[in-house]
C-alpha cells in the first residue's frame, strides 16, 4: 500500500503486509487513510454469537456512505442466531449499545432522509417487522410482497436480497412504494406477487426477473 499526498509530491510512504499481519497495522492504515485522503472507515468486528457461544474473530472495514442497508434482528434464516447487526449478510454480534452506535455512525455519513426503516417501535419507521431493517431508499432496485410467508423482499445494487418479516406485506407495499420514487408498479399477471421495480435497472430486455417470482 502506497500513500500519496494531494500536493503532487509523489509517494509519501508505503506499508507492506500480508493477510496474517493486516490486523497489526489496521489502526495505522485507518489513521493514514483518514489523514491523507479524508476517507472515513467504520470497523465492524464479528464478536461472539450468544446463541451458540461461538466466537468469530473476523473484522470488516466499511466506508459508511457505501452501505446500502442493514438488518438488526434476533433471528436470521436459514440459521438461528443471537442478536446481530448484519450488513451484506455478514453478522456482527454486538451489544445493544454497540449496535445502536454502529447504526448511528452509518446514518451520520449518508445523505439525511435517504433511509427507510422497518421496525416494531422505531419512530418514523413502517411498523410490523420483528427487528430493525433499514435501506437506502435511493438504492432500492426492486421490492415485492410474499403474503404466504409474510415477507417483504427488497433488493439493492449489491444484489443481496433481504427479506423483511411483516404481517400482510401485500396490503402495505403500495404505501411503502410511494416513499421510493424510482420504483414503478409491475404490470405482471395477477399470478405474480405484488412487485415494484426500478426501470433504469430493469429495462424491457431485462424484465424477465418478473417471471422468477411468479406464484406456482
Amino acid at each position: 500500500m502506497n500513500f500519496w499526498n494531494s500536493r503532487d509530491e509523489g509517494c509519501v510512504g508505503s506499508l507492506q503486509f500480508t493477510p496474517d499481519t493486516l490486523g497489526e497495522h489496521a489502526d495505522f492504515i485507518l489513521k493514514r487513510l483518514q489523514q491523507e485522503l479524508g476517507i472515513k472507515l467504520l470497523r465492524m468486528r464479528g464478536g461472539t454469537d450468544p446463541a451458540t457461544e461461538r466466537k468469530t474473530d473476523y473484522q470488516f472495514f466499511y466506508r459508511p456512505e457505501t452501505i446500502e442497508y442493514f438488518e438488526d434482528d434476533i433471528v436470521m434464516f436459514p440459521e438461528k442466531r443471537g442478536p446481530a447487526l448484519a450488513i451484506g449478510g455478514i453478522p456482527f454480534y454486538l451489544s445493544e449499545d454497540e449496535r445502536a452506535d454502529a447504526k448511528h455512525a452509518i446514518k451520520k455519513h449518508t445523505p439525511k432522509g435517504d433511509w427507510i426503516d422497518f421496525a416494531p417501535d422505531c419512530a418514523g419507521a413502517f411498523r410490523g417487522a420483528s427487528g430493525h431493517y433499514a435501506f437506502r431508499r435511493s438504492m432500492i432496485t426492486d421490492m415485492f410482497a410474499n403474503p404466504e410467508k409474510n415477507l417483504l423482499a427488497i433488493q439493492t445494487p449489491d444484489c443481496y436480497r433481504s427479506f423483511v418479516p411483516m404481517e400482510n406485506p401485500h396490503s402495505v407495499i403500495d404505501e411503502i412504494a410511494r416513499h421510493i420514487p424510482q420504483l414503478v408498479k409491475s404490470d405482471a399477471p395477477p399470478s405474480a406477487y405484488p412487485l415494484y421495480y426500478d426501470p433504469a435497472v430493469y429495462p424491457p430486455e431485462r424484465r424477465h426477473h418478473v417471471n422468477i417470482i411468479m406464484r406456482i
